[in-house]
Parts: C-alpha cells; structure tokens; sequence
C-alpha cells in the first residue's frame, strides 16, 4: 500500500515524498534532497526530535502515514561506524569485524578487509578479484576461460552488486553509528577476468578526472580512494596473455668516476659509504663507519664500554617532595587558571572531525621521520635498592642488550629479573630483539627492574649493585627549590641597598639631616 510523507526543510518549504513498505529512508532522503536541490551527504531527515536511521526501510521506521519530517543539516564530521562483513563462500562462512569512517564507500572496505584489516580476518582473502573456469562444456571458443566473480553486498535486504554500487559510502547508506551487518555473496558474471579489472580500472580513472580540478573537500580521502582501486596486472589472466613475457627493468645507469675530480670524490665518499655496504658487504667489513648525524654512533661491542652514571639510592626513606613547607598560596585558583580552564572546555566541547586515511598515514610517517632522526637515547633502570644506573644506547640497539647491560651491574649476576616501563600504562619489556627506539619508542625512559617470583629472599635483601659498580656510585644532587619568601627578601633587599647608594652618592645624606626629618616626622619640634 503507497503512502507519502511530508518533508519540510529549513526554509519551512514543503514536499511530498510517495512511499512503500520497502522503500528507504535513505531513498526517501534522496529523493527529497533531489526537489529541494540540496546534497543528500550534508542532511539527515528527523522526526520531531527524534532522528531517523535512513538504513531501515519505510516499514521499520516507526512513522505514521503522513508524517511530517524535518530535513535538518547533518554533521560535517565522519562518525565511527562498527561494520561486520559476513561472507557466505562456497567452502567457508565466516564474519570479520571492524571500524570504518561512514564516508568510507563500500568497495575500499572489501580493499581493507582483503589486505587483513579487522578482527578474526583469514588470510588469503579475495573479494575483488574471484575469477571461475568456464566449464559449460560446449567446446566452444570461450571453454577454459576465467570469468568475473561479482561480490554483492546486501544491506537489509537491499542487494548492491554493480561497481557504482558499490562506490556508496556508509553515510549515503543510512550508516552514519552504531553497528551494522553486511551481508557478502558472489556472483558469476559473462564477463572475462581481464576484460573486468580493465572496466573498474577505467570507471575509477573516470571517476577520478572530474575531482583532479576541483579543490578536495574535508573529508576527501585520495590515498584510501586510490588504494581501491584493483590491480590489473596482479589479477589472474587467462592462457591467451599468460605466456607474455614480462617488461625488462631498466638497469641502473653506472656512475661517472671519471668526470669526477679527487677532491669531489673525497666529499662524497661518506655519503656514497652506506649504498656501497648494501651492495658490497664482504669488501667493506671491516672497515668502520665514520659517525654521520643521519647514522648513529655504533653499539659498543661490551656492556663495560658503555658510558655509565650510577647514582646511590636515596638517604632517606621520605620522599624529598615532602619535606618542603606546605604553601596554601599554591592551591589557590588565580583567573590565568580560570581562563585556562574555561578555553579547555571551550575546545573540548567543540566539534572535531575525525582525521582521513591520508592525515593519519602523514602524521605516522612524520612521527616515524622523527624516531629516524635520534641516534642515541638516555635510559635510566631502577633497581629494587633505589640505586639508579644511566647508560646511553644507540638507535639500533635492542631490548637484549638492555637486560645483557643491567645484568653485568648486578651483584648476583644468575639471579632471573625483569625490566618493566610505563608508556600508557606500566608493560613489561621482553628479552628479544626489539629496537629500544623504533620498536618500543623510547625516548630519555626511567625503566623500572624487578626481581622475578624464584629469587630467593637473600638477594632481595642485599644491595643490587656489584662491588665494583657499588664503588663508582655518586649522589644525586637535586637542586632545591627557592621559597617565596626568600625570594621577597633578596628583593627588598636589593631595593634598599640601591637607595642607599644613590642617597650616598648623592651628597645630602648627612646623620643631621636626617635627625631633623625624623624630630618633623615625629612632630618634636612643634610647641
């Protein structure tokens, strides 16, 4: 049974929309933005105050016939969408989970769960690129050949198999939070396996001219975008083209020694030197690096090389935090804190978009640039006496050779323990070969030793450090903090003293004078 509903927008303009049982909301959506010549990703519909799901037909939304919808402008911001893909293969059914922005269209999400992004993903996966034999058994010219396997995508009952389909984001499905099924199948096409990756190939070309002039908006993804896009080299090809021999690489030009003078090749013989180690190992092994400020100085080839600080554990059990005044002064809120406090909340209650795929993989790579640039950092273990030790490692060392560096202080050196240190949260480092800074991002860390459960009591009484490493121990100084007060004093004084000076250097500041100032200050020489 048809029926309508009224759409009102925000200029109180008003449109029927006919409607069915199965009919969308995001349909309904479509077809409303269509009259009122507005985009359908920048509104959402409402009724009264309560906010439609557009991913649920006609029949689920819980409207009367006639109702009146408001269409509302959406958020600009991607929300965070939980999509669990349910595939139904011939061999196998199982679902994998995982969380997408909702401008993410559905093909690139086939694209990400393929290359192992979600939760319980199988490896292997091919969703893009299924291929079947043609064996129909007529002997004809086609027998034998790959054919295009289809996947179809159903979303509460709504079947999207054709590649612009496909191109739908989760927004423009009615997906806009919360958690949502999709249901995949595939489906045997007459179209060769080759002749199909050139079509989405092309349709993805066409798709991308018409937005390579135009100014990319906030949400655009050209990196997640391209990415999608199938490989037709990659994909599986039939008899016909497989025997076609592959492109030849174009060797690398030699290297013009000759033009070269002595001197030039002395400037750049440190720079050429890592190159030559790749392609020539065994000639320059034994040569040694010069120190560079992109390559790290070389691990020492023993613990006892390294430059080492111990510091005596502290005199005193009580923290020394504690043994300063308390000040009440320091636990009043001044208006710098209040102005503080109310442009945080200002900030934090603003609307934030989520970043694109190509602003996440920008602040990687340049957060990834940074760990490249630090040649050596500064570690600091505590042992379970208090005692602190401070070694430098290079970039390139490992968890192992931190433990093999605590190990050789240690005053019982068989005795089992682990290094533990606090990123987020307190995690305990493992023996193995993971880089201490590309691997484990340490950055100048206070690492915490423990004793492990099956040391006995004996070796936890005693003092940690060997007799040796004991003897090089030195104090910590702590600078103290100056008190307020004190300050205030050094201030005043200073003032006074500069009085003084310039009332000496002035001439009028004999003890007559100022006897006669004070008897007129105090009134003595009135009758």
């Amino acid at each position: 049974m048809a029926s309508y509903v009224t759409i009102i927008d925000t200029s109180f303009r008003r449109n029927k929309v006919s409607t069915s049982p199965g009919t969308y909301m995001s349909d309904v959506l479509d077809q409303a933005c269509k009259k009122f010549n507005h985009n359908p990703a920048q509104y959402s519909l409402k009724y009264k105050t309560k906010a439609i799901d557009l991913s649920l037909p006609y029949r689920l939304a819980g409207l009367p016939p006639g109702a009146e919808l408001e269409l509302v402008q959406a958020s600009r911001s991607p929300t965070v969408v939980t999509v669990a893909l349910q595939v139904s293969d011939p061999t196998r059914t199982f679902k994998i989970v995982n969380k997408f922005p909702s401008t993410t269209p559905l093909w690139q999400i086939l694209r990400q769960f393929e290359v192992g992004q979600g939760e319980n993903t199988p490896p292997n996966l091919n969703f893009t690129q299924r291929a079947v034999p043609q064996t129909d058994g007529t002997g004809g010219s086609g027998a034998g050949r790959l054919l295009y396997e289809t996947p179809v995508i159903n979303v509460m009952g709504r079947e999207l198999a054709s590649i612009s389909d496909l191109q739908k984001t989760l927004a423009q499905l009615g997906m806009n939070n919360g958690n949502h099924l999709l249901r995949l199948s595939f489906r045997k096409t007459d179209l060769p396996l080759e002749e199909a990756m050139t079509e989405i190939s092309q349709y993805f070309q066409a798709e991308e001219q018409p937005e390579a002039g135009a100014h990319a908006g906030a949400h655009a993804d050209t990196a997640g975008q391209s990415s999608s896009v199938p490989d037709v080299e990659n994909a599986a090809v039939t008899e016909d083209i497989a025997g076609l021999p592959n492109p030849e690489e174009p060797a690398p030009s030699p290297k013009e020694e000759a033009e070269s003078s002595p001197a030039k090749d002395q400037k750049t013989s440190s720079t050429e030197s890592a190159p030559s180690h790749a392609k020539t190992p065994t000639s320059t092994a034994n040569v040694p690096d010069s120190p560079s400020p992109n390559n790290p100085p070389a691990a020492p080839s023993h613990p006892a090389q390294r430059q080492t600080t111990i510091y005596l554990p502290p005199s005193s059990t009580a923290p020394q935090a504690t043994r300063h005044a308390f000040s009440e002064a320091d636990y009043e809120p001044t208006v710098e804190h209040a102005k503080r406090h109310q442009a945080h909340l200002n900030e934090t209650t603003r609307n934030k978009r989520l970043p694109s795929d190509a602003e996440l993989a920008a602040a990687e790579k340049e957060k990834m640039d940074k760990l490249a640039s630090i040649s050596s950092v500064k570690i600091r273990v505590r042992l379970p006496d208090q005692s602190i030790v401070e070694g430098i490692f290079g970039s390139e060392e490992t968890a192992a050779d931190l433990y093999k560096w605590v190990g050789t202080l240690l005053r019982d050196r068989e005795a089992r323990f682990v290094l533990k240190y606090a990123p987020p949260k307190l995690m305990t480092m493992t023996e193995g070969g993971e880089r201490l800074v590309k691997d484990l991002r340490l950055r100048n860390e206070l690492v915490m030793m423990v004793w492990e459960d099956g040391v006995d009591a004996k070796t936890r009484a005693a003092p940690s450090l060997s007799q040796e490493a004991g003897g090089k121990a030195v104090a910590m100084r702590v600078e103290e903090p100056v008190p307020e007060e004190e300050k205030k004093d050094v201030g005043k004084g200073g003032i006074l003293g500069l009085g003084k000076k310039q009332g000496g250097g002035g001439g009028g500041g004999s003890s007559g004078d100022k006897e006669a100032k004070l008897k007129k200050f105090l009134k003595f020489g009135k009758k």
